[in-house]
């Protein structure tokens, strides 16, 4: 059943997907442009410096439109040489267990601590030399053929095989080495020479000699100036695990933003447009560990945070996205579009705030908080041409669901199965207000005969994982003070702007969640 006037079924109105990817996905198969139309430039993020590469990484907590936004980058440039490749999709586990066959140990020194661990910069930074050069065509090429067409047959840059991330790369036993497998004589510049000096026990050749050899004659190719070369990295996800597969894949992680910053740098100095881009949790930047400063630095420089936290709720620029998606859809269906959406297919209020404050404040100021809240609501609302109140009210059980997923998976990035499900058991059932000393209380007590509660406290403590319960938006500040003698409210939350929980203060739980977990 669908309406060819206004307003639209809300069946009939496209709001969007829970990921990203997906809708980007959709919106191609039905041939539609509602996404890219509805597109809203997140705040204090400049796209011409993205769209240049003067910046690459787009940083941002779950749900913060960095998959759009590195998405829009690309659709907004059809004339580059480009390509995207999910870490997590594409990138397969047996995959990743491989790569420890290729990777050399390093001396690391972690909190003045050292330990030997595995080094993957020097297997990104071939991954992206490979992924780089398959992106170029000899049309593409101003000078330098000859090198160009010598790196492709050094790194075995076959077009044909784009996705496959280890094919003809031959392993040896022996840490950081590989098999020549072409004819050295194949090769017509001096990087044969180079080659042939550098072998080891016949045909091997150390990784990092091969690596450095390629970046040290990219200065030797020039691309013509309608020839950019885009390469993006999105899905950049692990998981801690029992087995050890989220540490080995947070070192991934980082050392594939390390690389990403080795080569953009190598080819800004060399005068190539090549860009590198790469997209990742905020949250996992902070379980990175001793390396977080590093990479901090680099994000600093060289990447956008998307922050949505506006003061103007009438100007917000998430609602926004929502309006225009909705104007859209209308225009799809019958060629026209609402004034005002809000009046038109929104009640006035949910529980005594006006629908605005209230799904910006309940959906944590991000886009897909909103989008959660919304289609939460369809589910009831579908059939008609408005919602109302109780289409919110009769839906809080399953938009608690979505949201708890999205938090569960935020705290993922620091700790494993059982350490997750016990920090959320510390909620469920007790009051969804609560100081320091009652949440200390709570996980001290459980320490006793759960060893996941333990281990937090040996090697976090309860103020880090309040700090990191707080950064994701699952709590905040929220209590009195009194102000020339008249008592106020006050808020404080990281989706609001706030940098650092006061411990001192009260905590309560964010109110998307309270019903899931029968808080009192």
């Amino acid at each position: 059943m669908t309406h060819s006037a206004l307003p639209l079924l809300i069946d009939d109105i496209y709001f969007g997907e829970r990921d990203g990817l997906h809708e980007y996905m959709k919106q191609e198969r039905l041939e539609a442009n509602i996404l890219d139309n509805s597109f809203v430039n997140p705040p204090k993020v400049k796209l011409q410096e993205l769209y240049t590469g003067a910046r690459y990484i787009i940083a941002g907590p779950k749900g913060a439109g960095k998959t759009t936004l590195l998405w829009h980058l690309k659709r907004s440039a059809p004339n580059h040489q480009s390509k995207v490749i999910l870490f997590k999709s594409q990138i397969r586990k047996e995959d990743r267990d491989r790569l420890d066959k290729m990777i050399d140990m390093v001396i690391v020194e972690d909190q003045r601590k050292f330990k030997v661990e595995a080094d993957y910069k020097t297997i990104w930074e071939w991954y992206i030399l490979k992924n780089v050069v398959r992106l170029m065509s000899p049309e593409s090429i101003l000078s330098g053929h000859d090198i160009y067409k010598d790196i492709a047959i050094i790194l075995e840059a076959d077009k044909r095989k784009f996705n496959t991330l280890y094919e003809k790369m031959y392993l040896n036993s022996a840490k950081g080495q590989v098999k020549i497998s072409f004819d050295i004589g194949m090769l017509k510049t001096e990087l044969g020479a180079e080659i042939e000096a550098r072998r080891e026990q016949g045909d091997k050749i150390s990784l990092l000699d091969l690596v450095r050899l390629v970046q040290d004659a990219l200065p030797s190719i020039k691309l013509k100036v309608d020839y950019p070369v885009r390469l993006y990295f999105d899905e950049l996800e692990f998981f801690m695990s029992e087995d050890g597969d989220g540490e080995r894949d947070r070192r991934m992680v980082r050392d594939l933003l390390f690389a990403s910053y080795t080569t953009n740098t190598i080819c800004t100095a060399c005068g190539l447009d090549v860009v590198v881009y790469a997209s990742v949790r905020t949250e996992l930047l902070n379980s990175i560990g001793g390396s977080t400063q590093e990479i901090n630095k680099i994000v600093n420089a060289f990447g956008v945070v998307l922050n949505w936290y506006h003061e103007d709720v009438e100007t917000h620029p998430v609602l926004t996205i929502f309006s225009n998606k909705i104007q859209n859809s209308e225009i799809m269906k019958v060629g026209r579009y609402s004034e005002d959406v809000w009046k038109t297919y929104f009640p006035m209020s949910v529980r005594g705030k006006g629908i605005k404050r209230y799904l910006l404040d309940i959906g944590l100021h991000r886009p897909r908080g909103v989008l959660l809240r919304i289609i939460s609501a369809v589910g009831t609302a579908g059939e008609r041409d408005r919602f109302t109140e109780n289409d919110f009210l009769d839906t809080e059980e399953t938009y608690g669901a979505y949201m708890l997923e999205e938090f569960v998976d935020e705290i993922a990035a620091t700790y494993d199965e059982p350490a997750t499900e016990l920090i959320i058991s510390l909620f469920r059932g007790n009051h969804y207000a609560f100081t320091r000393a009652d949440f200390d209380g709570r996980l001290r007590k459980t320490s006793a005969t759960n060893k996941a509660a333990k281990a937090i406290l040996e090697r976090s403590g309860t103020d880090n994982l309040l700090k990191l319960l707080f950064r994701i938006g699952m709590i905040g500040n929220h209590f009195d003070i009194e102000e020339a003698g008249v008592p106020k409210n006050r808020q404080v939350w990281a989706v609001r702007g706030a940098t650092e929980p006061l411990l001192e203060k009260r905590f309560v739980l964010h109110q998307s969640v309270r019903k899931v977990l029968a808080t009192v």
